[in-house]
Order: structure tokens, then C-alpha cells, then sequence
């Protein structure tokens, strides 16, 4: 049911063709193709960040396999803990971040997806 809904939608949206400020369906797939690859290029980035935020801040666990969700919680929050405390380590963070994330949305920006941006 969900399916044919979606259908539907998509559908009235091709009908439509363009609303009121101009903006497309062939805008609208081109800023999702674009939105998809940033998310992918930031989701290849996010274990080994996360990886090397652990070794900057020396957190290496003893145990790591067949966790429950209680001691894996305590995990994440004795990781979060220790890691919000060494500056060194949040700003390498944000670097990386900032460096994979800034292209997207210049490559966003460029394909006028911002509302902002017409």
C-alpha cells in the first residue's frame, strides 16, 4: 500500500511539472542524486574518524564483542566522556568533518537546492 502511494505522489509531482518558484522534479531528483552522494562520501569517513578518535584519546575497550545494550551505553558514554575532554581530539574531529562536508554543500549550493539560493 505504501508503495502505491508513493507512486501516486510521485505521479501528481510529474503532472505538475514545476511550482510556483520554478522548481522542478529534474531539480528536486538531481539535488536527492546529489544530497545521496554527499551522504555517501560522509558515510565512508564516519568508523575510521571514528577509529581514530578512539586512538587519540587512547580509548581502547577490553571487551568489544557480544556486548548488551547496558554495558554498550556505559561504552558510548565513558567514549563521549573522555573524548569531549581532550580538545586535540574534537578539533581533529571537525577538520575532517568540515573537509568532507564542505565539497557536498558546495556541490548542493551549486545545484541551487537551497531555498535561499535562487
Amino acid at each position: 500500500m505504501q508503495t502505491v502511494k508513493s507512486i501516486l505522489l510521485l505521479s501528481c509531482l510529474l503532472v505538475l511539472g514545476t511550482n510556483v518558484k520554478g522548481f522542478t522534479v529534474e531539480d528536486a531528483l538531481t539535488c536527492a542524486q546529489v544530497s545521496a552522494e554527499g551522504l555517501s562520501e560522509v558515510a565512508s569517513v564516519a568508523i575510521p574518524a571514528l577509529k581514530e578518535s578512539a586512538a587519540c584519546i587512547n580509548f581502547f575497550p577490553k571487551k568489544l564483542r557480544d556486548l548488551d545494550l547496558e554495558y554498550a551505553l556505559l561504552l558510548g558514554y565513558q567514549f563521549i566522556q573522555k573524548f569531549t575532554g581532550s580538545k586535540k581530539c574534537v578539533t581533529a574531529l571537525i577538520a575532517r568533518i568540515e573537509a568532507v562536508t564542505k565539497p557536498a554543500l558546495k556541490k548542493l549550493e551549486d545545484a541551487k537546492c537551497f531555498p535561499y539560493n535562487n
